[in-house]
């Protein structure tokens, strides 16, 4: 294949083409910008090269016979050529029944910050969250919630225990 000439260059975000041993076989001008870097450092590379040490599920995917037959998504901190500390979600692709992936990445270093600043004032001001999963019948509490209850960390109550906790005509 030749980069140039293919139509993933010009995808308005940033994706990797990779083989099986996670080299670099064509991406998006816009990872260029997206990751700083020089298009000579990303051909014919291998991805850890540029990005850093992939996340475990990442490794155990990398060289391997088996096809992935669904994405694989996990997030890496990536340090830029400016030292600014980045978050990235990668989501690999499978590339039809081929030995190679397409690999998608995202800048979610805001998100990251927003989560890990009202998690930090859910503990401080000991307010819990809860959410509610309708499709799977399933309800999650933070910690604080758990603490507030009086449950253990590993508690995962389902709708009508969790509904329980609150006081009849309060729910």
């Amino acid at each position: 294949m030749v980069a140039s000439d293919t139509s993933i260059r010009y995808l308005p975000f940033p994706l990797l083409v990779l083989n099986k041993d996670f080299i670099v076989v064509d991406y998006s001008t816009a990872l260029i910008d997206f990751l700083e870097v020089e298009p000579v450092r990303i051909l014919k590379k291998d991805i850890v090269g540029f990005l850093g040490e992939l996340p475990m599920c990442f490794q155990d995917v990398k060289g391997s016979d088996g096809i992935l037959t669904e994405p694989l998504s996990d997030f890496l901190i990536h340090i830029t050529r400016k030292s600014e500390l980045k978050w990235f979600k990668l989501v690999l692709y499978p590339q039809g029944k081929t030995a190679q992936y397409y690999l998608y990445l995202e800048d979610v270093t805001k998100k990251k910050i927003a989560l890990n600043l009202a998690l930090q004032a859910e503990r401080i001001a000991r307010i819990g969250s809860w959410e509610v999963d309708l499709i799977n019948n399933k309800i999650h509490w933070s910690e604080v919630t758990k603490e507030i209850h009086g449950v253990p960390s590993e508690y995962e109550p389902d709708l009508e225990q969790g509904i329980n906790f609150y006081k009849v005509g309060y729910h």
